[in-house]
Parts: structure tokens; sequence; C-alpha cells
């Protein structure tokens, strides 16, 4: 039985997610906020942000090779109703007044381990969703979900309820988590039942394995590693170069994320097209150098109203690298073993970001946070152009997948 193209289980899918990220919206506000009423410091800033993405070193591995053997959409499910109840205690301890660096950095961990199932599960379902030839437009539309919460509604709904009661942002993110649980529990997915039962480490090994031996995802891997590593010398910083370069209020920090959300809006609309019109190498290779000019001229400028087009732009150039990156792993890794390939993915470009964002810390102390900008903006030029070169390689390889059902189902 061939799968939906788009049906009743996508656009549960796609409600999910968007109460998911709505909860992450707020979270990548307001936690940064909570913090900064305990200390300024960028490094002790940097580190919050660091010790979510942690856990993807240490579990994204065998977090995806659990995905393979259980049902994806229980596992997002599970793990919504995880992160309610941790959200649920920090709020908690905000209400006795009990908050110290010390819990946001547990609480950052915590949802970071969780994380690291709920979005190995989320990449690794869509397949089982919608046909490979609708991967694009169905990543769009995910895209375009996940952008619109998470950093169009969701942060400055957060900063505006954290001026109001610092608790109730902390509420709604715990309420758009256990309703996006029970969504998610409602969402079918066809896939071809495992006859064999064996070992988790076995199953850790034969995905590691076709993700070493397969040339160009383990270039394409290596890269991308690179580049995240690159651009999290800024990403832990955000919050406070508004707040300090800036100048902008409490309140003024979620609009700043607003225009991140409309430039991810559009580039969630931009990317189907402009990769039918100049081809999936030139699109995903050119949003990242896209990406790298918009990133240096933000350390150059204090105008907040400069810098916030500049973010907004950046948010479109990296919407469009996303879904191409997307779907180009989706088209070339065996759907069996996607979820342990993702992991291995994961393992290298999140955990990678934990480092760079702590080298920005360090970086951002010694010299200033606009420093950090422009040197992610030059590094970024020279990995965006490293990753132009492997995609325009293997070209011809990228669209045989698309192709052929074989190469993604053997």
């Amino acid at each position: 039985m061939s799968k939906p193209t788009l049906g009743r289980s996508f656009w549960l899918l796609v409600g999910s997610t968007g109460l998911s990220n709505l909860s992450d919206g707020v979270r990548i506000v307001v936690l940064p906020l909570l913090a900064t009423t305990l200390t300024r410091d960028p490094v002790a800033i940097s580190v919050l942000s660091a010790i979510a993405f942690l856990p993807w070193l240490l579990f994204a591995i065998p977090s995806g090779a659990v995905v393979d053997r259980i049902d994806r959409s229980t596992a997002m499910a599970w793990s919504n109703f995880a992160r309610t109840v941790v959200v649920g205690s920090l709020c908690g301890f905000i209400a006795l007044d009990q908050i110290s660096l010390v819990v946001l950095y547990v609480v950052a961990l915590l949802l970071g381990i969780i994380e690291t199932v709920y979005d190995s599960a989320a990449r690794a379902s869509l397949p089982e969703v919608v046909e490979k030839k609708d991967l694009e437009r169905g990543n769009a539309w995910i895209t375009a979900a996940e952008n619109v919460m998470q950093t169009f509604i969701g942060p400055p709904l957060g900063a505006a309820l954290f001026t109001f009661a610092v608790i109730a942002p902390f509420l709604l993110g715990a309420a758009g988590w256990f309703v996006s649980a029970v969504l998610i529990l409602a969402v079918r997915t066809r896939r071809p039942q495992r006859a064999e039962k064996v070992r988790l480490s076995a199953d850790i090994k034969v995905g590691m394995r076709w993700l070493w031996r397969h040339d160009f995802m383990r270039r394409y891997t290596l890269l991308c590693g690179l580049d995240s590593f690159v651009h999290a010398l800024v990403s832990g910083l955000l919050v406070l170069f508004a707040l300090e370069t800036l100048r902008i209020g409490p309140s003024g920090v979620g609009l700043f994320f607003v225009g991140a959300g409309v430039g991810a809006l559009v580039g969630s609309v931009l990317a189907p097209w402009l990769t039918r019109r100049v081809g999936r190498t030139n699109a995903q290779a050119g949003a990242l150098i896209f990406v790298a000019l918009t990133t240096l001229p933000m350390g150059l400028t204090h105008n907040a109203w400069v810098a916030g087009t500049l973010f907004s732009l950046t948010g479109t150039g990296v919407t469009v690298w996303n879904i191409n990156s997307m779907s180009i792993r989706q088209a070339l890794i065996p759907t069996h073993l996607f979820g342990r390939v993702q992991g291995g993915y994961r393992t290298l470009i999140w955990g990678l970001i934990p480092i760079g964002e702590v080298t920005g810390g360090f970086i951002g102390k010694h010299t200033s946070l606009s420093t950090v900008f422009v040197l992610c903006g030059v590094l970024g030029l020279a990995t965006g152009a490293l990753l132009w070169r492997l995609l325009f390689k293997h070209r011809h390889e990228i669209a045989a997948a698309y192709r052929d059902d074989s190469l993604v189902k053997s």
C-alpha cells in the first residue's frame, strides 16, 4: 500500500509540531531572560544554552537507535509529556522563589536529553507519512510551522508574559507540550515491521557503518559539523547581544526574534520554488553563504532596526538551508536506518554547538559581542564555499536519490 501524499496524519503532525515549537520558542527566550536576572556574565549565559545541546554528544545515537525500534509518534508524545513534567517542576521552583543558575542548568540539561528522542523521532516520521516526491513540500510545511511558532510567536509571547509574571511563560510552555503530545498520538504512520530482533549496540553499529561508508554523507556530516560550530559562536549570545549591544529591553527581545520568524516564514515559502529554479546544490549552499553575509554586518552595527533586519534575512537563509538539508538526508538515508544515521549526524552537528557557544562566550567576554558576529560571518563564508563544492561534486547522486525509491529503501 502506498503512503498518502498529504492527509489527516500529516496535518496532525503539522499541528503537533507547531504547538511543540511554540513551547520551544517560549523556552529559547525566557530561560536566558531568567538567567540574566541572576547574572550578565557572557560565559554563564552561553553555558546555559550550551548545556541544552550537550546531550546530543552523549545520547543522539542511542536515541536514534531506540526511535528506529519503536513507534515514532509514541516516542514524540512521551517526550513531550516528559518536557511538561520538567517545566512544570521549574514552575514550582519559581513559585517558591528558589531559582538559581544551577536549577536552570539542570532544567536545560533534562530538556536537552528529552529533545534527542523527540527530534530524532520527528525527523524520521515524515517519510512514513508522505511520498518521497513530496518531501520538500512536506518539509516546507513542517518548517513553516516550526518557524512561525518557534521564532515568530513563541519568543515575543514568552517575553511579554515574562514581563507580566515570570512564571506565566513557563506555564504556557508546559501546556503547549502537553497538547502537542495528545495530538501526535493520533498520527498514523506506515513503516515496515522488522522481522529480526538484534541488540541495540548492533543496531547502532549498522547505522554508524552506513554513515561512515557513504562517501557523500560522511563528508557532508563533517562539513556541516564545522559549520554548526561556526554559527554556534553567536547563537548562545543572541539574547545578551540584544540586551547589552542593541540596548533592547526584555519585552523587545521577543520582538527581535520576531524578525527571524518573519524571515524564516519567507524561507519556508521560498525554499521549494528556489530549489526548482536554481537546483538543490545552488539553493542549499547559496543559502548558507547568504547566512554568513547577513551575520557578519550584525557585528558592525548597534542599531536595533538594522540588526533586526539582518537577523530576519538570516532566518530566511537558515530556513532554505534546513529544508533542503533535511530533504536530502531523507532521500539518501534508508528509511529503516534513518533514526540511527540521523543520530550519528546530529551527534556531531548538535554536539559541536555547546562547544561553539562556550567558545563564543569566552571570545565575547575578552573582546566584544560584536567581534563574535564578525568572526562568525567570516568563517561562515569559508564553510559555505566548502559545502558548495561538495554538493556540486555529488549533485548527480543526490538527484538520483529523488528519482529511485530503491536508493532509500534498500
